[in-house]
């Protein structure tokens, strides 16, 4: 669970051209054509300096990798939901949390040929992890998925009071609590009252 809750925290937030071309697409006044349609902004383009490829990779390579890797960012994405969702429901407090939909829209399953030219379907890769995962969360205490109350990232609570994903947030955490609790305090001034009775006892 450690691994998954790593994975969740590497996860990339969608571009805001991504979002804006997400709702362009959803929009149907735009696909029925009942309005204008919006104008999108381009995204600013960085030229990086092209590294040379030992091992030139044919166009199904190129493809085949890319949809990999848009696979792997959406699996992260949707742990990370999914973790950020269970941490929500149990910060409600000693009530019973609501129940959590999975958000898991994207079937990850793929299409095979049979020698006779029909079809089957089979759970792919990235299928197969997430039944991993639901298999992990029947039982689990679903409570050690925590949030930092330092920087607020993802965690695995292995004991029961912590509060911090790394020594370094515990270490804040602690020296903010002394902080507060020191300065809720109220500050007594000495009058010299103290040090005269002290002149006092010491004759």
């Amino acid at each position: 669970m450690e691994a998954l809750i790593a994975e969740a925290r590497n996860a990339e937030e969608p571009s805001p051209y991504e979002n804006r071309l997400r709702d362009v697409i959803e929009d149907p006044a735009f696909s029925t054509g009942t309005v204008a349609p919006r104008t999108i902004a381009q995204p600013q383009i960085i030229r990086k300096p092209v590294q040379p490829n030992p091992e030139p990779e044919d166009g199904f390579g190129r493809i085949r990798r890319l949809h990999q890797d848009r696979k792997a960012a959406a699996f992260r994405r949707v742990l990370r939901e999914l973790f950020t969702m269970i941490v929500s429901a149990n910060a409600m407090g000693p009530i019973q949390p609501a129940e959590i939909e999975l958000p898991d829209p994207i079937c990850f399953k793929i299409l095979c040929f049979n020698p006779d030219g029909t079809g089957r379907v089979e759970g792919g890769d990235y299928r197969d992890r997430f039944e991993e995962l639901y298999g992990l969360l029947h039982g689990l205490d679903l409570g050690r998925i925590r949030e930092c109350s330092s920087c607020k990232a993802l965690f695995w609570a292995r004991r029961a009071d912590q509060v911090a994903c790394h020594k370094n947030c515990a270490n804040r955490i602690r020296v903010s609590r002394f902080y507060y609790r020191s300065k809720a305090q109220p500050v007594v001034k000495d009058s010299g009252l103290s040090a005269q009775i002290g002149r006092m006892l010491a004759q």
